[in-house]
């Protein structure tokens, strides 16, 4: 995935695992942050999080911390700092 399409992948992880229950859908996360693909967004979340969209949604993030996700985030970082 992309730089951006990390960037997006991360934070539609952190809309997902922050939304109060019945207030959010996979499918609704995943359109904001830009995912048309919904099975290519499933795909992606499954690799970088280690978990389903809908997973996290239901367990409000409680079993959504990931080493691919935080490698995903210092990766991001890295990438803003050289940008600066």
């Amino acid at each position: 995935m992309t730089y951006l399409g990390d960037l997006r992948l991360e934070r539609a992880h952190h809309q997902l695992a922050a939304a109060e229950a019945g207030s959010a859908t996979a499918t609704g996360v995943a359109t904001r942050w830009g995912f048309t693909h919904l099975g290519r967004f499933a795909r992606a979340y499954r690799a970088m999080v280690l978990g389903s969209p809908s997973d996290t949604l239901r367990s409000g993030g409680a079993a959504s911390t990931s080493p691919n996700l935080s490698s995903c985030h210092a990766s991001v970082n890295a990438t803003s700092r050289q940008a600066s």
